[in-house]
Order: C-alpha cells, then sequence, then structure tokens
C-alpha cells in the first residue's frame, strides 16, 4: 500500500506525515477517524483484506512510537467522543473512547464528582489514558487511570465485540489496560467517578533542602495530602542532591450551591482552552529564544533553580487555594511543550523506583543525569502504588520524569548515559513508563517487564495475525 492508491481508501482514511508528541521521530501512515462502530469494523477489515496493521490511538498524546505505524494504519478515534450514559447512584459514566478528560469534568465536577488519576493534559482522551494506563498527582492514593476503569467494549481482529471487565474475562481486561492498543480497539470504557467536596484545592509549597528531607516529607505528606507532584533541582550537588519543592494539595472544604460551582467550573474548563492557544502561540515565538537558552542551557538553568527553590522557600510553606482545573491542568502550560523543550534529538524518560530503593536509586540516577552535559531541562517526582495489569510500571514508589534536550554534540555521550541510566533501572527493579519511551531496547525491555511474555500469549489469542501493532510493538514486543 502507498500513497498512490488514495482514492481507494474509505473518506474518513487518508494518508498524512505524523509525528510524535515530541516530535523528534515522524513517519507517514493512513490515518482513518471512524465515528462509530461500524466505522472501526470497516477500518479492521479493509487492513485484514490487505495485510496491513493498525495501531489506535486517542489524542496523540503519546511522547513516543507507541503512536507511530510507519507505512501502515492509524485508528484516529477523536471522533467517537460521546458522553452516552450515567448512573448517578453508582456515580458511573459510560464513554466513547475518544472523549476527553475536560469533557468529563466539564459534565461532572460542579456536581461534586471527579475522574481521579487525571494526567496533567486535560486534552487526552480516556482511551489513550486507558491504553497507556497513564497516572496522576493521586496515583499512590487512588491508583493509576486503569483502576478507574470499570469495563470495556473491546473490538477484536475480527470485529467481534467483547465485554471486558474485572469478572468478565478478567486477565484480558488487565492486559487491554496499558496494553497500548496493541490487542484491539476500545470503543467505549465505563469510568467510577468519586466524590469532592469541591473543585478546589487547598496547596501547600514546601521546600526539601536535599534527598534525605525529601523522603522524610513525602513519608509524612502521603498520609494526609491527596495530590503530589515534586520539582527536583537535578543541578545540585553534594549534601544538596536532591534538592526540590513540593507541592502537596487537599481538596478544599469550601461551601457553595451548585450554580457557584458549576460557573466556577465552565470558567475553568474555557480558561483551559484560552492558555492553551496563548501558551502555544507565545512558544513558538519565543522559539528561537527557548532554543537559546537550551542551547547553553547549564549557566540559566543553574541560575534559575537557584531562583525558584531560594523563592518557594521564601514562601514560608504558603497555603493557597486554586481551583483544581487550574492547578491540575493549567499549569502544564508553564513549561514548553515537549516538541520545544527536547527539541529534535530530545526525548522525556519516567522510570519508577520501588519505595525500599528509593534512597539508593535516587541518589545514582540523580547524579548520572547531573554528570551529563546537558542535564534534564526538567525533573519531576510522583508518588505510586503497584498494580496487576501486565505491562504496568508502577511500583509502589515514586517515579522520576526527567526530559533532555541533548545537542548533536552530546549524542554519543547521551547513547551511553542512557545505557547507565537503563541498566541503573533494572538493578534497582524500576521500569520505564512505555507512553514516553522510545529509547529502551528488546532486552532492557524484557528485564524491566516479565508480565510481557503472557501479554504476547494474550495476544496470540485474540489477534494471532498480529493486525494490532505499533512501531513501538516492533521495537519491543514481537519476537523475531
Amino acid at each position: 500500500m502507498n500513497p498512490s492508491e488514495l482514492e481507494k481508501l474509505p473518506s474518513f482514511m487518508e494518508w498524512q506525515e505524523v509525528a510524535a508528541f515530541v516530535g523528534s521521530k515522524r513517519t507517514e501512515s493512513i490515518v482513518a477517524r471512524p465515528a462509530s462502530e461500524t466505522e472501526c469494523r470497516e477500518v479492521v477489515e479493509y487492513c485484514r483484506t490487505r495485510k496491513m496493521t493498525i495501531c489506535p490511538r486517542g489524542s496523540a498524546r503519546s511522547y513516543g512510537d507507541a503512536i507511530l505505524n510507519d507505512r501502515n494504519v492509524l485508528l484516529d478515534l477523536s471522533r467517537m467522543n460521546r458522553i452516552l450514559d450515567f448512573n448517578p447512584d453508582t456515580s458511573r459514566v459510560r464513554v466513547e473512547a475518544g472523549t476527553r478528560i475536560v469533557d468529563i469534568f466539564a459534565a461532572f465536577h460542579a456536581r461534586g464528582l471527579t475522574l481521579p488519576a487525571s494526567p496533567t493534559d486535560s486534552t487526552i482522551s480516556v482511551g489513550g489514558a486507558m491504553g497507556a494506563n497513564v497516572n496522576g498527582k493521586d496515583s499512590w492514593r487512588v491508583g493509576n487511570f486503569g483502576d478507574q476503569v470499570v469495563s470495556i467494549r473491546l473490538m477484536t481482529a475480527t470485529g467481534e465485540i467483547r465485554e471486558l471487565d474485572r469478572e468478565r474475562e478478567r486477565e484480558l481486561f488487565l492486559a487491554v489496560i496499558g496494553g497500548m492498543g496493541l490487542l484491539g480497539v476500545v470503543t467505549e470504557l465505563t469510568l467510577q467517578l468519586q466524590p469532592v467536596p469541591s473543585p478546589y484545592l487547598s496547596i501547600d509549597i514546601l521546600p526539601a533542602p536535599d534527598l534525605d528531607s525529601l523522603i522524610r516529607q513525602l513519608d509524612d505528606l502521603k498520609e494526609r495530602a491527596d495530590f503530589i507532584v515534586v520539582w527536583i533541582d537535578c543541578y545540585a550537588k553534594g549534601k544538596s542532591l536532591g534538592r526540590s519543592v513540593i507541592h502537596a494539595t487537599r481538596w478544599a472544604d469550601i461551601d457553595s450551591d451548585e450554580e457557584t460551582r458549576q460557573q466556577d467550573v465552565q470558567r475553568g474548563v474555557q480558561l483551559l482552552a484560552t492558555q492553551k492557544k496563548r501558551a502555544l502561540a507565545f512558544y513558538r515565538l519565543a522559539r528561537p529564544f527557548i532554543n537559546f537558552g537550551l542551547h547553553v542551557q547549564q549557566l540559566p538553568f543553574r541560575v534559575f533553580n537557584r531562583f525558584y527553590y531560594w523563592l518557594c522557600s521564601r514562601s514560608n510553606s504558603k497555603q493557597n487555594v486554586e481551583l483544581f482545573l487550574e492547578h491540575n491542568f493549567d499549569k502544564s502550560y508553564v513549561v514548553p511543550p515537549p516538541d520545544i523543550l527536547c527539541g529534535p534529538q530530545g526525548f522525556t524518560i519516567q522510570i519508577s523506583i520501588p519505595y525500599e530503593n528509593g534512597r539508593a536509586a535516587m541518589s545514582e540516577l540523580l547524579r548520572l543525569c547531573r554528570d551529563l552535559p546537558c542535564p534534564p531541562a526538567t525533573t519531576i517526582l510522583r508518588l505510586h502504588r503497584k498494580d496487576d495489569h501486565l505491562v504496568s510500571f508502577s511500583e509502589n514508589g515514586y517515579s522520576l520524569n526527567v526530559e533532555f534536550h541533548p545537542k548533536k554534540r552530546h549524542l554519543k555521550r547521551m547513547q551511553r548515559f542512557l545505557r547507565e541510566f537503563m541498566e541503573c533501572g533494572v538493578r534497582y527493579g524500576s521500569k520505564v513508563h512505555l507512553p514516553k519511551d522510545f529509547k529502551l531496547t528488546r532486552a532492557e525491555f524484557q528485564s524491566m517487564f516479565p508480565g510481557y511474555r503472557r501479554f504476547i500469549e494474550l495476544k496470540r489469542q485474540v489477534d494471532p495475525t498480529e493486525l494490532f501493532q505499533s512501531d513501538m510493538y516492533r521495537r519491543l514486543f514481537r519476537e523475531n
């Protein structure tokens, strides 16, 4: 199949150049945008008869090659975005897979309901969030996004629809969550919403001068906070290694009527859209200056990090109240988007660290990052809990999310660093979050994810012809 056969495609399919979210890898694929299960089945049949493969995707926010399928088909579910049903007695909502996270909050947050484990990008689709099993700032308390999924409607390689939950075909259900779309097309999901006292958060900003202080404070905060995220100064050395700022938040019990809450939530939703447009426009205009700062990097980042830590230390644990939508989602626009922050050679790694290895692993990983000629542009820490999905990266512990903007002259050094970094992770029982990866080797993947073998066995049962693939699948999963 090639672009010259364009006239043979159904009306909702076209050849396009597509890129990973970071933007450092581009491919050409047929992009299908079905609006119904019937059209999804048409895509499945089209590919099956032409021996092409399918990679389902949601909002295309995976950083690496998990949403790329070179010279084959990408199944974009963004047109399947309806909220289908809501049960007020159980607080369960049934939605199409292309429904965005922000659409859930717009519909239900003012009613005193939240969707736990929501990521910081409000435009991610629930199908993509489920397939990647994304995590939020509350994941040590509520689990990852997959833990909020009650049931799934899955279309297999034959076009058959299978209803899955934790009782019906439990093992397949657990494999589909976090399975990166490699077992079929999820067309609908039922999600469990949770009650909250208000749409507002009470926020504490707490400095930690070193790694030991950080771990002690987190041990205390995880018992009483609802959300935790940590900014780490990856340039800090010696006794200041692990110097950081903790943002710990709790749901605020603010008395207000539903009309006021609805107005506040709608204002927050509208602000998210406005802020995103403004931020992206600003970053595009400022790109030359951002690139220059990232090119010289060491001096401006050291100065900024010291200033930011000093500023937060001066706040004296200042407590603020903010709308959840602004705090959880709007703050993601404070830094440039990944394609600018990471650059043409760049990449992101999010790696888990079990609690029992926390101090040793973080010390070694942070030192490896710090000693680079181009340390991470950002370093973020979160807390997690283990789940039972076959290719989940979550452990009872922490995760470090590091974003790199290497220069061409540093590429060989970065390759050595990557192998050292991954080797360190394997030694400490770490795993890499697959939606952000395109640097793992197959051997590293197999060492980190022993459950992948059972995943492959299930795939052979439900997709024996390997209809569902991606560039990541061929790089990591597929056994030659």
